[in-house]
Formats: C-alpha cells, structure tokens, sequence
C-alpha cells in the first residue's frame, strides 16, 4: 500500500496541518480514529447557506457546504478557488478539526498537532484485511 501522505498530499497552513488521501474513506477514518470526531465545545457555526458560494460573499455566521463539491482536493493549492475559499471560511470559524470525504479523496484537517500526528500513524498501519 502507497504512504498515505503520498496519495494526496499533505501540508501546515498557518497553525493547522492538513492532509488529502485517495486511498481511504470516511468510514476508514472514523473507524480507526473515532477520537477525531469527539468535540469538546460546542460551536455555534451559525446558518447553513444554500446560495452559490461563487456568487455571495463569506462571511461569519453564513456557512457554505464545500463538502457538495465531490472534486474537492485541497492539495491543489490555492489556484484552485475553491481551496482558498476554503482556508477563507476554516479563517473565521477556527474548527479543531475538518473532515471532508470528497469523493476522490478523504480530507483531514487538524491544529492539533498531537491529534494530525495520531490519525496519519493510524492510517499507516495496515489492517487485517490490506
């Protein structure tokens, strides 16, 4: 099986780390590392908005689902509008961590070091049926 970091891409933006992977889903994830969806706070994150992320602006309190976007990959960088929509919106609501399954590839975000560190270790290794 390819690294993990190797099938995607993986990365620091600012205080988080960040990691984009073909090879797993969102199933894997949660099964292995349940500890990434444990949420210590509750967060108001405000309302959930069904307008075109391309046509209105980002703002605090108006969310926009990235997650519609089943070619989301945050390893393309910020040539990609969507990428820098993304680090936009993770700017103002400042989560713990993200995770996104878009499809293509699982994406994991984390300023947790300890917690980023932990889930890539995990992810590493193999399972009874690899």
């Amino acid at each position: 099986m390819p690294d993990i970091i190797q099938v995607g891409g993986s990365g620091l933006r600012g205080e988080y780390h960040w990691m984009t992977n073909g090879h797993f889903e969102l199933g894997d994830l949660l099964e292995r590392c349940p500890q990434v969806v444990v949420s210590q706070v509750p967060l108001d994150l405000g309302q959930l908005s069904d307008e075109s992320i391309f046509e209105n602006e980002m703002a605090p309190g108006r969310v926009f689902a990235l997650v519609n976007f089943p070619h989301f990959q945050l390893h393309e960088g910020e040539g990609n509008p969507l990428v820098k929509l993304f680090w936009e919106q993770i700017a103002w609501i400042q989560p713990e961590s993200f995770i996104c399954d878009g499809g293509d590839f699982l994406t994991f975000v984390s300023r947790e070091k300890d917690i980023f560190e932990s889930v890539v270790q995990t992810l590493r290794q193999p399972t009874s049926d690899s």
